[in-house]
């Protein structure tokens, strides 16, 4: 059970590839990712954007060409505590280690943010 919910905000500056990324050292879970392009003309242009659990690589959440603000929750299938196969629910994502969020085909300089709710 959370003893608290946390909020998390990236600062995103792209280089002139539209590249951009950023870890920080977290414990809990991810509930809700809210993406937010910019203004005018340094707003992100339909970037690609991946957040992962860190150094696990374990993704939790992936969405391609975002075209404008929103907001995602990320779910994970949950196991059968008997033997660990795959359940019937779903829940939101552990983040053990770090987590990375990572901007690609953003374009050339250009800014965002991209805010995280995790319950820890």
């Amino acid at each position: 059970m959370p003893v608290g919910y946390y909020k998390k905000t990236f600062n995103i500056t792209t280089d002139e590839t539209g590249a951009w990324q950023a870890q920080y050292s977290v414990r809990g879970q991810l509930l809700a990712v809210f993406v937010e392009l910019g203004d005018g003309g340094t707003a992100l242009s339909t970037p690609d954007i991946a957040i992962t659990d860190e150094p696990s690589g374990d993704n939790l959440l992936t969405v391609a060409g975002v075209a404008s603000d929103g907001k995602y929750y990320p779910q994970v299938i949950t196991n059968d505590p008997a033997d660990g196969t795959a359940g019937d629910d779903y829940t939101s994502p552990g983040i053990f280690g770090k987590v990375q969020v990572a901007v690609a085909g953003g374009g050339d300089t250009k800014s965002g943010k991209v805010h995280l709710l995790i319950a820890r």
